[in-house]
């Protein structure tokens, strides 16, 4: 979770379903977002398993970018500009169960913000073989 500025090698899986253009726009546009957003890093910040990742990280600049990539992997019109999520996440020893910790908390945070049981379902699938580049497995 580098704060670097490069391009972005984000893609969805070509199996996995690209979101619907019209989730962004659904789920309220950039307010909605920042709202999920704000609420996933208070979640994320007072889990104990999750804390010591970000020590040390900017979380006034993480949480921007975070905005503008969820932005973007919803379909709205925001360019995510950031790393790639393997560079920005590599050499932090990101364990799969932590990946699944951060999911849990973003669910629970689209369904703060109003989101529906369905369409938060709809950015688990999304995201879920995200996990690969984040938190790959030591073999």
């Amino acid at each position: 979770m580098d704060d670097d500025d490069t391009d972005v090698d984000f893609e969805f899986e070509p199996e996995k379903p690209a979101p619907p253009p019209h989730l962004f726009a659904k789920f309220g546009g950039p307010e909605a977002i920042q709202i999920v957003v704000e609420k996933f890093y208070n979640l994320v910040l007072e889990d104990e398993q999750l804390r010591p990742y970000f020590q040390d990280i900017d979380m006034n600049r993480l949480a921007k970018h975070q905005v503008d990539f969820v932005s973007f992997a919803l379909g709205g019109p925001t360019f995510y500009s950031g790393q790639s999520l393997s560079e920005s996440h590599k050499g932090l020893n990101i364990k799969p169960e932590h990946y699944d910790l951060t999911l849990n908390h973003l669910a629970a945070s689209l369904l703060y913000a109003g989101v529906s049981a369905e369409d938060t379902e709809s950015v688990m699938v999304m995201f879920r073989p995200l996990r690969a580049s984040i938190a790959p497995t030591l073999e």
